[in-house]
């Protein structure tokens, strides 16, 4: 078990049987953590699935807690944030629950952290990515595909706590473009400490993501699809308000 990692998500159940993707996950973090270091944040104003008492019952050793507001996106990563900070961590991995962590996954994302790195995060399907196999690759001016997703993305605390992930993501007065925390974020950072905010988006190996979609219905579905198709005007528009430049990432094979 790795002593200064940890492990989160953010989830709120659209039924009673989502919360089975839930412990999947769970289940999963916590053979490669301790269950201290495993964070999940719920968004119990629309939980349909009554996961805080679920995890509260039958994982309490996992640090399961509420977040309220909600907001769009950001209350959530930066309150996962500070609880693992609190805990002295030094990594953070953010994954949705329909990727129960693999060790191969953990070990592959790590191996490409350095001095210099914020985030590492793993090719998902729907990335625009511009790097062969065994192929390392600079994206200037990389778009919304092109950047790592908290889908499955590890941080760095030291450096993220600085600046947490930007309010401006939950675009307060525009919410159809909310969303893409990671974009301002990686944005700000590579401006405020230039050479010293390495992002990168690695190809995982087979196996590396397992896809559990398990208790998906076709709202779910078909917000998936509606967010993957919009990412890049999302974090446009995000980038705009800011006036920040795109960010540069690292495309690995």
């Amino acid at each position: 078990m790795s002593k200064n990692l940890g492990i989160a998500t953010r989830f709120y159940g659209l039924t009673k049987g989502d919360v089975e993707r839930l412990a999947v996950w769970v289940d999963a973090a916590c053979a490669l953590v301790p269950a201290s270091h495993v964070f999940v944040a719920i968004h119990t104003e629309i939980d349909e699935s009554d996961s805080l008492a679920y995890m509260k019952k039958h994982y309490p050793k996992v640090v399961a807690f509420a977040v309220t507001p909600w907001g769009k996106v950001v209350q959530a990563p930066n309150a996962l944030l500070m609880k693992a900070a609190a805990l002295e961590l030094k990594e953070l991995l953010f994954v949705s629950t329909e990727y129960p962590v693999t060790s191969s996954l953990i070990k592959l994302l790590r191996t490409h952290v350095d001095t210099k790195t914020l985030v590492v995060g793993a090719r998902l399907g729907g990335h625009a990515f511009a790097a062969a196999p065994k192929e390392r690759v600079v994206v200037t001016q990389a778009s919304g595909l092109q950047i790592p997703w908290n889908t499955c993305t590890l941080w760095l605390i030291a450096p993220l706590v600085h600046t947490g992930f930007v309010l401006a993501a939950d675009s307060l007065h525009d919410p159809d473009n909310a969303g893409m925390e990671e974009m301002g974020t990686i944005a700000a950072q590579q401006i405020l400490w230039p050479g010293k905010a390495v992002a990168k988006l690695v190809s995982p190996n087979p196996g590396d993501l397992v896809l559990n979609t398990h208790g998906w219905k076709i709202e779910r579905h078909e917000r998936f699809v509606r967010n993957l198709k919009s990412k890049n005007a999302r974090s446009a528009a995000q980038l705009e308000r800011l006036s920040l430049p795109t960010p540069t990432v690292e495309h690995i094979g």
